[in-house]
């Protein structure tokens, strides 16, 4: 019932706006058809429809692009035919196109080009809104002067002698009562208040001053069942001939309807989805999209869309299933039998206002920031030539009509995808100096590792791995490989792969290996979303994948293995000797004899938790042998802090500040540990101050280094950012 009563405002205005052209005297047939696609072709596309909360009905854009057709048949002084007046010909094809319409949007659906939506260059679809919001307001100026019939242009110039003050400020009125009602109440339905609240001072004025001139209302409405027969004419050999010398006008007309209310109505289902947390099926919704305008032709309707107003709102008052379309239905179908000689009342004035207020809603707010970027002078390049796409598509849509607007957006989005294939992926690069892995190495192995850090490169990747935008990436990945061992490609912020994109990375990846450079993914795991589009593509099949990693983090570290060689892995099977730590470099006989007696060795398997996140933060450990890595956060999200190479101190900071630890220590391969515990420190800081001082110092050296080296990866970061 919530989303009729907002149904009801729109078919009220919507149908004046579609079938406008034919005249005031033609409001009954207006707005019997906008009744018509609320009803009926409203409730077959949202039953047989693919969104979870249905919102099918009639929407301006789409209204429009059909009102240009009525209009140019309208124009036509000669229309018509043997038995079939002019009114009876517009009608029939304009019912015609819709079921074009219909049937083009099947053949969407079914062909399963509902998910192509959302590579619609947005430009595009700004500007070709931000035309159709102006087409909407310049088609009210004769109802809010009182003129009663849609005329424009130079007709309309020479009709403002003939406008009514009061009428327009009836309209004008309406249109504010709207904004003030959506900017203090957001929740109260603006335009059926504001249709109740411009009616009733189109009549108080009419009442205080008789001899004031307001505008035409909306006149007697037949308040009987539609019937589906506006197609009957087809069926004659007259109108058969009618439709093939218009067709051109009618297919072309269908083509706008159906790839712009396809497009418009995904995007806004798309919409819904996000708000409710709900998924749509984008084809199946195209299907009954196509169906509902079918039935619409056969009605003499106006085209029908899935609209977000009226999901959102259905929503909100607890429909959340398809049976609240059918419920909707009977309301309308209700107000029109039942309220048919209340609505003969209505100002046209005051539609009038209610269609500005949805003109001007319509205008793009991304292209509303542009402008004010533009203003401010600090709009990029990129962001003008999208601004500048915006506005040709609009000056298109508002000097032509839809279908070459249509036509005009399509090359536009064409010559986007040409500008988007020379935009390079690679959002930013490091080599291995500039960020390193959080393992940490002795001061034998992190030196080799500098030597050598160079050969690593990091290509950040942002953006579709597709035909357009892999030849660039491959190209570049070439260019560092001249000069680099280890390659890694940074997929975190890549949308998708395409097949093009998965064989000739799987190409790519062949072709430097065979020069002795190795490539490695990071953000790509065979069970993730990026490595099954991998799969699909029939690419990297083989397992297990040496190459993918979870992070780069841990492709990094990888690669500073492999330079390091096999002296990494005998540094981790076998036990060093304890003067070879960090700790206790530098000590002589007697005073590292003198430490032992305070250590405390374990021995640990892989597995096995050293410390938990919480405990007390009371010992340092050294480690010997093996490998220990620092999580935090929950098993399933734990992220790594550091991983700890024998040689090397850990907890070392807990220690020092008594405080609780804060990560957990987990044993990655057989390890051996030693601690040192506050207590025994401070009895060797007693005993011996000598000794005592030059643990700390092993201790602070330590330190220094780890955050010299995190300064040095976040510089990285910042430069990259610049």
């Amino acid at each position: 019932m919530a989303s009729a009563v907002i149904g009801l405002a729109q078919v009220l205005t919507l149908g004046l706006l579609a079938f406008g052209a034919l005249g005031v005297e033609h409001a009954n047939l207006a707005v019997r058809a906008a009744f018509s696609t609320a009803i009926f072709g409203g409730l077959v596309a949202s039953q047989l429809g693919g969104t979870p909360i249905p919102g099918a009905g009639v929407r301006t854009s789409s209204t429009l692009i059909f009102a240009s057709l009525v209009a140019s048949l309208a124009a036509e002084s000669s229309l018509g035919a043997p038995g079939i007046d002019r009114v009876q010909a517009v009608l029939f094809l304009s019912a015609a196109s819709l079921a074009v319409t219909g049937a083009i949007q099947v053949a969407f659906g079914l062909a399963r080009l509902g998910s192509v939506a959302k590579f619609a260059p947005y430009p595009v679809v700004a500007g070709f809104m931000n035309g159709v919001a102006i087409l909407i307001v310049l088609a009210q100026v004769p109802y809010l002067l009182g003129l009663g019939s849609p005329v424009r242009g130079k007709a309309l110039l020479a009709a403002l002698p003939a406008a009514q003050p009061w009428t327009m400020c009836v309209g004008l009125a309406t249109a504010a009562f709207i904004w003030l009602i959506a900017l203090r109440w957001k929740r109260l339905p603006a335009a059926m208040m504001a249709l109740f609240a411009g009616t009733a001072l189109y009549y108080l004025i009419g009442a205080m001053l008789p001899t004031a001139e307001l505008g035409p209302q909306l006149g007697e409405i037949s308040a009987t069942l539609p019937l589906p027969v506006a197609l009957a004419p087809l069926a004659s050999r007259v109108g058969f001939d009618l439709l093939l010398s218009h067709w051109q006008a009618v297919v072309g007309t269908a083509l706008a309807l159906a790839v712009i209310g396809s497009l418009e109505s995904l995007i806004a289902a798309a919409g819904v989805d996000v708000a409710h947390n709900t998924r749509h099926r984008p084809n199946r919704e195209l299907v009954g999209l196509g169906l509902g305008n079918i039935v619409c032709g056969a009605f003499g309707g106006i085209p029908v869309t899935f609209s977000a107003t009226l999901s959102v709102a259905a929503y909100r008052a607890g429909g959340r299933t398809r049976r609240s379309s059918l419920v909707t239905s009977m309301v309308l179908l209700a107000a029109l039998i039942l309220g048919a000689p209340a609505l003969a009342f209505i100002p046209l004035t005051v539609l009038a206002g209610i269609m500005v207020t949805v003109g001007v809603g319509l205008v793009d707010r991304w292209a509303k920031d542009l402008m004010h970027q533009l203003a401010r002078g600090d709009l990029e390049r990129e962001g003008r030539w999208s601004l500048a796409v915006v506005l040709a598509v609009c000056v298109v849509t508002v000097l032509f009509n839809f279908v070459v607007a249509v036509v005009f957006g399509l090359i536009a989005s064409m010559a986007l995808f040409i500008a988007s294939m020379s935009r390079s992926l690679v959002r930013a690069t490091w080599n291995g100096l500039q960020r390193s892995s959080r393992r940490v190495y002795s001061a034998r192995h992190a030196q080799r590792i500098r030597e050598q850090a160079k050969a690593i490169r990091i290509l950040e990747l942002e953006g579709a791995v597709f035909f357009g935008s892999i030849v660039r990436l491959a190209a570049e990945v070439e260019v560092h490989a001249r000069d680099a061992r280890f390659i890694i490609l940074d997929f975190r912020r890549v949308s998708s792969v395409d097949a093009t994109g998965a064989v000739m990375l799987e190409q790519l990846a062949k072709r430097i290996a065979a020069n002795g450079v190795k490539l490695f993914f990071a953000h790509v795991m065979p069970e993730g979303r990026l490595g099954r589009m991998f799969t699909d593509c029939r690419t990297f099949l083989s397992r297990p994948r040496t190459d993918w990693f979870e992070d780069v983090d841990r492709a990094l570290e990888a690669a500073e293995q492999d330079l390091i060689g096999d002296t990494a892995i005998d540094t981790v099977a076998r036990e060093l000797p304890l003067e070879t730590t960090s700790l206790l470099e530098g000590l002589n006989p007697r005073e590292l004899e003198r430490v032992r007696g305070y250590l405390e060795r374990r021995e640990l398997e892989a597995g096995e938790i050293l410390f938990h996140e919480g405990q007390p933060g009371d010992r340092l450990y050294v480690l010997t042998q093996g490998s220990v890595t620092i999580l935090i956060g929950a098993s399933r999200e734990a992220h790594r802090i550091a991983t700890f190479e024998p040689g090397i101190i850990f907890g070392e900071m807990a220690m020092l500040d008594g405080r609780a630890r804060s990560a957990t220590a987990v044993v990655d391969k057989r390890a051996v540990v030693y601690s040192l515990s506050a207590a025994s420190v401070e009895r060797i800081l007693d005993s011996d101050p000598g000794l005592g001082n030059h643990l700390l110092h092993g201790v602070a050296r330590h330190l220094a280094s780890r955050v010299r080296d995190a300064t040095n990866e976040l510089r990285a970061i910042s430069e990259a950012g610049d």
